[in-house]
């Protein structure tokens, strides 16, 4: 349906980007924490789990990429024949739109709304750090410093809050997973784009490794509080 409406939509509004516009509907459905708990899992020597989320992860992927796919063949006879490209948003967006997905997860993990305050400079830290590392060391090496950082930051505050750190963990972490690389993956390969979808699949995997192991790194750096 997601995928359906993006194309309505882009046919109602030329200018708008129909894949921006799919992933939207499909973001919050994206199964790139199960994928990174699983690494984490087989990491730490926990394979029968680990091998379990991740065929959970693969499966659930492969289904929204179907269902990405269908939409866009039912709604494709309503697509405009040229579409303008989309227009960059200006720099002050950031911020607001950081904002609006804090507010957003906090409501998906089932988060206090006291602690949208936390939860908010936790993803404002994780994409700050992302950025960067990105623009200083690539892609990868950005994704592996941002979970290095925000690790680090949420098991110092849950040792001071005596509190888990998950609670501001798992919302900051979706900003940097790479489930949208894995989907797009999936659909350029039902699309026949072979060799495109194996290299996004094959970047997607080596992002979830990168976060793994700065995730490691952080809790080695600052242990966790037990409870």
């Amino acid at each position: 349906m997601g995928s359906l409406a993006a194309c309505l939509i882009a046919r109602g509004l030329p200018s708008a980007s129909y894949p921006i516009l799919a992933l939207s509907g499909t973001i919050a459905l994206l199964p790139g924490l199960g994928l990174l708990v699983s690494m984490q899992e087989l990491g730490t020597g926990n394979l029968v789990s680990g091998t379990a989320r991740m065929a959970g992860a693969g499966l659930a992927f492969v289904l929204l990429a179907f269902g990405v796919g269908l939409g866009q063949q039912l709604g494709g006879a309503w697509l405009p024949a040229v579409a303008a490209a989309p227009l960059a948003l200006p720099s002050w967006t950031v911020g607001p739109a950081i904002a609006l997905v804090a507010m957003g997860f906090l409501i998906i993990f089932q988060g206090r709304p006291k602690d949208y305050g936390w939860t908010l400079g936790a993803s404002a830290l994780a994409w700050a750090s992302a950025h960067l590392g990105a623009h200083l060391l690539g892609p990868v090496a950005g994704a592996g410093i941002a979970a290095l950082v925000l690790g680090s930051g949420c098991n110092h505050w849950a040792r001071r809050a005596r509190r888990p750190g998950a609670v501001l963990q798992l919302p900051a972490l979706m900003l940097v997973l790479p489930g949208s690389l894995g989907l797009h993956s999936l659909t350029m390969m039902m699309q026949q784009q072979t060799l495109e979808g194996l290299q996004a699949g094959f970047q997607s995997l080596v992002v979830t490794v990168a976060l793994m192991v700065g995730l490691l790194l952080a809790n080695a750096m600052v242990p966790r509080r037990t409870f």
